[in-house]
């Protein structure tokens, strides 16, 4: 009696059945991240139709990657490059597009733009560089690391 009430309701009201979602088709899953987050990596040729400036970014056009990253500076900071903050995660966040000291010197150095031997002082004054912010975030998003900047991407 109980299976025969609930059909009638999904039959009455299918919106109201929890179903789980079907796989995104087309959609590589990767750990691509220092915290070992998994998040999608688009395909290039997807990836305009979908994101949009972010989409045109992985397929190089700088154009739409300028005015992508200044959207996002604008949105993290207000383009501030003196700003620091206390994130929920309990660690500061600083700068143009609020990077955290780990994840500033571990794509700084990775992708070249920063001295791998400094002091911790010395890092901290750079990551107030709104240069190499850009540069660094530029790097990020061409590899597809859009997810580190998640809650503006929602508001963008």
């Amino acid at each position: 009696m109980t299976l025969g009430i609930f059909l009638v309701l999904v039959l009455a009201n299918p919106l109201i059945v929890l179903a789980p979602k079907p796989p995104l088709t087309g959609l590589i899953i990767e750990e691509n991240s220092l915290e070992g987050n998994n998040y999608p990596v688009l395909p290039k040729n997807l990836a305009t139709m979908i994101l949009g400036d972010l989409g045109a970014i992985l397929e190089g056009e700088l154009e739409a990657e300028n005015t992508l990253l200044a959207d996002l500076s604008f949105c993290e900071s207000g383009n501030r490059d003196d700003i620091k903050i206390l994130d929920v995660n309990g660690k500061y966040s600083y700068g143009r597009f609020m990077f955290q000291m780990d994840t500033f010197i571990s794509y700084g150095v990775g992708y070249e733009i920063l001295p791998p031997d400094l002091e911790m002082a010395d890092y901290e004054n750079w990551i107030y560089d709104g240069e190499i912010q850009i540069k660094i975030a530029r790097e990020m998003l061409r590899d597809n690391l859009w997810w580190h900047w998640r809650n503006c991407f929602l508001k963008l």
